[in-house]
């Protein structure tokens, strides 16, 4: 890697507060990997949470680790060469910085990474599998030919989860689910998305359900122009109770970079909203645009 790894990790910022971003990153490209395949059926994207079974006892023990399995395009030469470039460009036109696995090192002991892809001009699939860990070597990641029989898949398994993310994780896959679909939300709104299931103590979620039952059904969205530019802004209202802030967040390329909180310039939205059943929510409005992009 074009780096001192150890020292660009130390220097990756990641907020105890927010253990979940190594995730949404690896999640993240599974989607870019999947609209790279150009799937147009079956495009699905799997994650695994892995927890501490010394501990089963508990009703959600700790977490320690996820595995996320998906159908793209994988670790080709293209995106090994990016992966193996800090701060590449490949995803600068889809808001991409270049430092997403960075935070993987900065949550988590060690990477584990198995990829069965394709190549242009190769008829047989080619394997590439190693561990992306501070001591990590690329030349030990040389790809071979792959097993008969293997699918075109690639995993990334994030192990070791380091405190203090450990310890501020949510809990339950319910509570993680919620988190994910949030963070994805202008993603799920696509009507060619990615089927994303999540498996926990051997129950099997459908994340694009959770989107469709608590977000899609009281969406809004509206058009507007300004200065020449067209801008789109879509309205959720949020009834998970961890949620206490109605927010505007300003995306780009699908991401929200950053956001308002509605009660600084609305006094009235200083809490929670009731819905005519009482029903309680919270107002998430994000803005997209060409411009903002």
């Amino acid at each position: 890697m074009l780096t001192n790894l150890r020292n660009q990790v130390r220097q990756t910022p990641l907020p105890k507060w927010r253990p979940l971003i190594p995730l949404f990153e690896a999640v993240m490209n599974s989607f870019h990997a999947i609209r790279d395949a150009k799937r147009t059926d079956n495009a699905t994207i799997l994650i695994e949470i892995e927890r501490d079974t010394i501990l089963f006892k508990e009703e959600s023990p700790p977490i320690t680790a996820f595995k996320i399995t998906d159908n793209g395009v994988g670790f080709n030469d293209l995106n090994f060469d990016s992966f193996n470039t800090a701060f590449s460009e490949l995803r600068l036109s889809q808001g991409g910085k270049g430092l997403g696995r960075f935070t993987w090192l900065k949550a988590f002991d060690r990477v584990e990474i198995d990829s069965v892809y394709s190549e242009p001009g190769l008829q047989e699939p080619l394997q590439r599998k190693f561990i992306f860990d501070e001591s990590y070597d690329a030349d030990k990641a040389t790809p071979r030919r792959a097993e008969t029989g293997l699918s075109r898949v690639t995993t990334v398994r994030l192990a070791g989860f380091k405190e203090p993310y450990r310890s501020q994780c949510p809990k339950t896959a319910d509570q993680i689910i919620q988190r994910l679909v949030e963070h994805f939300l202008l993603i799920f709104l696509e009507p060619n998305c990615p089927i994303v299931r999540v498996h926990d103590q051997g129950l099997n979620f459908l994340a694009n359900d959770v989107f469709e039952k608590d977000f899609k059904t009281t969406a809004s969205t509206h058009s507007f122009d300004l200065k020449g530019s067209t801008f789109t802004i879509h309205g959720f209202r949020l009834t998970t109770p961890r949620v206490s802030k109605h927010k505007l967040v300003y995306a780009a390329n699908q991401r929200g970079v950053v956001s308002d909180n509605l009660e600084e310039y609305l006094p009235n939205l200083s809490g929670r909203l009731a819905e005519a059943d009482g029903m309680t929510f919270v107002y998430l409005a994000i803005v997209q645009s060409p411009y903002l992009n």
